[in-house]
């Protein structure tokens, strides 16, 4: 039985604490043991200050406080901390600069699920965090690209692009002539390619489905090649057919994928056999580092809260980690994203979310 046919199943994952050096003391004159109730000194509850050995903040509070609120107090300033010292690593990880190209796949067989938005919000990241120009790229033939950013106006798509793309590959060719295929975002600052809705045909029984995409893999693989000439970091919005051939040769080349999903089961499931599909088709790295991307969390009562935590456990005692990016109105939308709109606790997921992916650039390189 294969690792994601276990997804359900109960687990707890050990979570890694995070290690701290701590300054080595004087050789003449070693340091005196500190009490932890000497060590949080009371004076004034808004004196905080950094502890001279461990780098950690001193609270100082006033001593007719009782114990609980002592400790209750102590905890957030903790947590303040912690939060910080988190946004200080994903904004280094997120201004790192790679010797070649990024291409990350945004990926689920079902569709509303995010995969649109997810692909915006990783790319606004990278560019209003990490000081670079990303590029999303629409592999979707609905073309919902186009409809979720600022300037989704469409003067050239991408199969337009690669009807040339052979040309933009060789290194002669001037990269002006490959950016006059993408439309820059004033706001959330990033490049787009963008695709047209794609015709749908009338089978047989009289249902519809998308018509057969005109670009070839190998065209679409050029026109990656293309783009990488230009931008650092590469983010295909996919399709939900990944037999789809822009979606296949994406998953061929990336060095990272993210699943948008939400808690409900069926989407949960349709994340799980996206996965699975990629460990099937011997992309195992690729699928078991993957990064889960939690779309419109809204935890309205007790029961979805304890489908949000049991699957969140479930997800990490697997070794896959879990971004939730919470409920935000310019999302709930469905109209274009404008990163200066958006709660600040949105833009924090999106950095976070963003820094696991680059994260996965450095540690499980293509391959």
């Amino acid at each position: 039985m294969s690792f994601f046919d276990h997804v359900f199943d109960t687990g707890h994952g050990d979570q890694p604490e995070q290690a701290t050096t701590p300054q080595p003391s004087t050789p003449t004159m070693p340091a005196a043991p500190v009490e932890p109730a000497e060590k949080w000194s009371l004076s004034t509850p808004e004196a905080v200050g950094n502890h001279p050995d461990q780098g950690l903040p001193v609270v100082k509070m006033p001593w007719w406080w009782s114990k609980s609120r002592k400790d209750e107090h102590l905890a957030q300033i903790m947590a303040e901390h912690q939060a910080e010292l988190e946004r200080e690593r994903d904004l280094r990880d997120v201004s790192t600069r790679w010797s070649q190209s990024q291409l990350v796949q945004v990926q689920n067989i079902r569709g509303k699920n995010g995969k649109t938005t997810v692909s915006v919000l990783v790319a606004a990241a990278f560019a209003n965090y990490g000081g670079i120009t990303p590029v999303a790229v629409d592999l979707n033939p609905t073309g919902n690209l186009a409809v979720r950013i600022e300037n989704g106006h469409i003067v050239y798509d991408i199969e337009q692009m690669a009807q040339v793309a052979d040309v933009l590959i060789d290194p002669v060719t001037p990269v002006s002539q490959i950016t006059a295929f993408t439309k820059h975002q004033p706001h959330s600052r990033f490049d787009a390619v963008l695709a047209r809705p794609r015709p749908y045909r009338t089978l047989e029984d009289g249902t519809q489905e998308f018509d057969d995409p005109t670009m070839t893999m190998d065209e679409t693989h050029n026109v990656l090649t293309a783009l990488g000439r230009v931008y650092p970091v590469i983010i295909g919005d996919g399709s939900n057919n990944t037999a789809d051939y822009p979606s296949r040769a994406v998953w061929g080349l990336a060095h990272c994928v993210v699943v948008p999903t939400t808690w409900r089961s069926d989407d949960a499931a349709s994340a799980m056999e996206t996965l699975k599909g990629l460990d099937e088709t011997g992309r195992s790295t690729l699928a078991n580092n993957a990064v889960i991307a939690h779309i419109n969390t809204r935890v309205d009562d007790e029961i979805d809260q304890a489908r949000h935590e049991a699957y969140t456990t479930r997800l990490q005692a697997r070794g896959l980690t879990v971004v939730d990016i919470p409920y935000d109105p310019v999302i709930a939308q469905c109209e274009a994203i404008d990163w200066t709109q958006l709660q600040p606790e949105t833009q924090r997921a999106a950095l976070q979310l963003a820094a696991e992916v680059a994260r996965r650039f450095t540690r499980w390189p293509q391959g």
